[in-house]
């Protein structure tokens, strides 16, 4: 036997994803994700449906998750956006219930609408707001003018009038407080959050030789240096370095690392390059202090710089 009673409600095709969340999805930075799934449920019954996202830093530790309300675009369809605060992975989930405080509300317009008697429904609605008032009181900082809405209600309630029931606000106040178990949820999905620059798919690989010297004579690091500027307004990637099999290019090699492979001068984190770092600096392209220097001056300039 289950541990817990199973939701009605059903997560099914759910967007931005990639390979079911095996891979992130991308975004950038500045502009919203918006997120759609078709989210439906057994029955007759009125549902609610929610989004919420969190950061995961580099190391994996998870923040705290935030909520928003997801909105009915029709069909089944539900959507809602959010706006990353900062480059790096976040996950997201979808999640649902079947909402009773609205299934009871639509329910009771209904039939007072066709005039029938709604006596039972009305002591049904006295539970359902005093759980949700039970829910407000419960929330901090605590909802005061939230709590005196739904106590208003009550009164209502008792004294047979339902013509507050009518106000489309409700629908806001039931997703904020009602009790959402069971509770279907789609499973954490993540998203990369690159640049703004990363959504145009820019890449400009920027040798040490990329540049023209202006009398036709070898260039070197100094030489990159003096052409950052104009790179700064077209690139995404700064500094590149590049091995042919075992040996390294020394047209193109900027450092190499002990390991034999081109050494990683600085990833996002310009202001922590070290000497230490390179070990080697091809003699025609410059020296290890030039090396350094054009990193840096890189990462001032707002370029990425690749490893």
């Amino acid at each position: 036997m289950a541990a817990r009673r199973p939701s009605r409600v059903v997560i099914e095709p759910i967007a931005p994803v990639v390979d079911c969340g095996q891979f992130a999805a991308k975004a950038a930075l500045g502009e919203p994700v918006v997120v759609r799934a078709d989210v439906f449920a057994e029955g007759h019954d009125a549902i609610n449906v929610g989004l919420r996202w969190r950061t995961v830093n580099a190391a994996g530790k998870r923040g705290k998750w935030c909520e928003e309300r997801m909105f009915p675009e029709g069909n089944d369809r539900w959507c809602a956006p959010f706006l990353p605060v900062e480059l790096g992975r976040v996950e997201y989930e979808v999640f649902g219930w079947s909402d009773r405080p609205s299934t009871w509300q639509h329910g009771l317009l209904k039939k007072v609408e066709a005039e029938v008697d709604v006596t039972v429904e009305l002591l049904e609605g006295k539970r359902i707001v005093e759980r949700l008032i039970e829910r407000a009181n419960g929330t901090r900082p605590k909802p005061k003018d939230d709590i005196a809405k739904l106590e208003a209600l009550a009164e209502h309630l008792a004294e047979g009038s339902t013509e507050s029931l009518e106000d489309p606000s409700w629908g806001r106040v039931f997703w904020q407080y009602a009790d959402r178990e069971p509770t279907a949820t789609s499973g954490a999905l993540p998203v990369d959050i690159d640049p703004e620059r990363g959504r145009f798919s820019a890449w400009y690989e920027f040798f040490p030789r990329s540049p023209v010297h202006p009398n036709a004579e070898p260039t070197n690091l100094r030489d990159a240096i003096d052409r950052l500027d104009y790179v700064a307004d077209r690139a995404e990637i700064g500094v590149h370095g590049e091995m042919v099999g075992d040996a390294p290019r020394a047209a193109d090699v900027v450092g190499r690392g002990l390991d034999g492979v081109v050494a990683p001068f600085a990833v996002h984190e310009p202001d922590r390059v070290d000497r230490r770092q390179v070990e080697h600096v091809e003699p025609e392209v410059g020296d290890v202090v030039e090396a350094v220097d054009r990193v840096a001056q890189v990462g001032g300039l707002g370029v990425w710089v690749d490893r």
